[in-house]
């Protein structure tokens, strides 16, 4: 976690510093001053840790620093340019693909501005999920849809009204000639023939209709600093800039509502991060539940959930074999059904199996009938590969109800959670995994890990970290004097085997 927060203190400071060298001040090279401090942070982060966690994590810091330091309030605050640098390592052929849709709309439109940009971060998140990019990347860019959609909200409500009013046979709004919209120009702040040199409105809001239908009056607070550009606005009072057509919601009103909305975004991101690491601890303390082992007996037992999955069960394997270490898989059906090959080699190691469901799909209060059948359907796959019948079951992120324990006890299973878990699932550099262990472990417990899984769905995350730390956590554990064992020869040692 160290890593982390000291990745997006990093990339926020970065980020901020970098703004104020004089070639990123220029505007002619705000764009690709703004794609190479994207790119470079994120390069550093792959370098410095390697994972794609890392990346969002710094990718975050340079975000905030981009929406929220309190520049000089004339700096326009666009992303475009810095999510084009961190896409460029999150997803290369999606980076070629936003170059080739904005060469195309270019061309059609005979212009290029940051808009093309922003059209294609609308579609990044359904790109990004269709192409099986990793959660962290999916949920990223859903941010920065987020971010795009409420800066561009008013383009995109006033275009909906034209076309429904199109749709209606209605009128729409007419522009006036030599009068560019905010689409148009890129710049978000529309300057209409009537409005004097150097003046500024402040407003997103207003069309090139409203400039053109009256001369705006706004009032400047520095008008006694400034007598000339004074007599070229004139004002009715302070709130007169943030005035839009009558029927409209003013500016005001909806940079309130955007910074609502950020601050609950941001709320909503915490409370989900720290509610998956409450959930990677696993729910609730019941004695129906086995957790740990007995705290006099010098042993753990090493837990893997989520596969068998090619790129990473077999270099797991390979290691347990070379340092003569028995451990348990907790495997997903269908990934079990997929690689049969890889969960009978599981199985032939000397490793026990447990079952952990057939889709890895939450079973918190969910219909009995759903749980009857994530359970079955994942023993029956589990044993069509492996020739082994699971009594062990660990509900996926560890949660679970009264009805699954009542299930799961009719069956004659074990519920199965763990004491320390390596948050491999973080995506922390390998000296981070194995540091955090040994810092941690005491006797009896049941360490996590997982040899697939993703943040959110059952396959697609980067375990490659667990892979590399783990032989480091083995012969550290040895050289403690620690054994290792299965699930249910811990049980034995806690006097709890009659359960199964």
């Amino acid at each position: 976690m160290k890593t982390f927060f000291l990745l997006i203190i990093c990339s926020f400071l970065a980020g901020v510093a970098s703004s104020y060298v004089p070639f990123y001040r220029q505007l002619k090279f705000r764009l690709f001053a703004d794609f190479l401090k994207g790119a470079v942070v994120a390069l550093a982060a792959l370098f410095l840790v390697g994972t794609p966690t890392a990346l969002v994590t710094a990718g975050c810091g340079l975000l905030c620093a981009t929406r929220w330091f309190p520049y000089p309030r004339e700096r326009e605050r666009k992303i475009y340019g810095l999510a084009a640098g961190l896409l460029l390592f999150m997803a290369p052929a999606l980076f070629l693909l936003l170059l080739l849709w904005c060469l195309a709309l270019g061309l059609l439109r005979h212009s290029f501005t940051e808009q093309l940009l922003a059209s294609f971060y609308l579609m990044l998140p359904l790109l990004l999920f269709f192409t099986g990019k990793s959660d962290v990347y999916i949920l990223f860019s859903i941010v920065l849809f987020s971010i795009v959609l409420l800066d561009n909200f008013e383009q995109l409500e006033t275009g909906l009204q034209q076309l429904l009013n199109a749709g209606l046979g209605k009128p729409g709004i007419a522009a006036t000639p030599g009068v560019k919209t905010s689409l148009e120009t890129g710049t978000g702040v529309n300057a209409g023939p009537d409005t004097a040199p150097g003046c500024k409105t402040g407003s997103r809001l207003l069309t090139g209709a409203n400039l053109s239908a009256g001369k705006i009056k706004a009032k400047s607070s520095w008008a006694g600093e400034n007598k000339n550009r004074a007599g070229r606005c004139q004002t009715n009072g302070p709130a007169a800039a943030f005035t839009t057509a009558p029927g409209r919601p003013s500016l005001f009103f909806l940079q309130r509502l955007r910074r609502l909305a950020c601050v609950l975004g941001i709320f909503l991101l915490v409370f989900a991060f720290f509610l998956n690491r409450y959930v990677y601890r696993g729910f609730g303390m019941q004695v129906e539940l086995f957790r740990r082992g007995p705290a006099d007996a010098h042993v753990v037992a090493l837990t893997f959930d989520d596969g068998p999955d090619p790129r990473f069960t077999p270099g797991i394997l390979k290691t347990l074999a070379e340092e003569d270490v028995k451990a348990t898989f907790f495997m997903v059906g269908k990934h079990a059904e997929k690689y049969p090959q890889l969960a009978r080699q599981v199985a032939a190691g000397g490793h026990e199996v447990g079952n952990h469901t057939y889709n890895h799909v939450n079973l918190l209060q969910a219909p009995l009938e759903r749980m009857v059948v994530e359970i079955e359907r994942g023993e029956e796959a589990i044993f069509n590969a492996t020739r082994q019948r699971p009594s062990l079951f660990r509900p996926p992120r560890g949660l679970y109800d009264a009805k699954l324990l009542k299930e799961t006890k009719d069956r004659g299973n074990t519920i199965i959670l763990w004491s320390l878990s390596s948050q491999d699932w973080l995506e922390m550099r390998p000296q981070d995994i194995s540091r955090m262990i040994l810092r941690n472990v005491s006797p009896g417990e049941i360490i996590l890990f997982h040899d697939s899984g993703n943040l959110i769905r059952a396959e697609g995350g980067d375990r490659l970290p667990t892979v590399r730390a783990l032989q480091t956590i083995i012969r550290g554990l040895k050289k403690e004097g620690y054994d290792f064992v299965t699930i249910t020869e811990l049980l034995i040692l806690s006097g709890l085997s009659g359960d199964l």
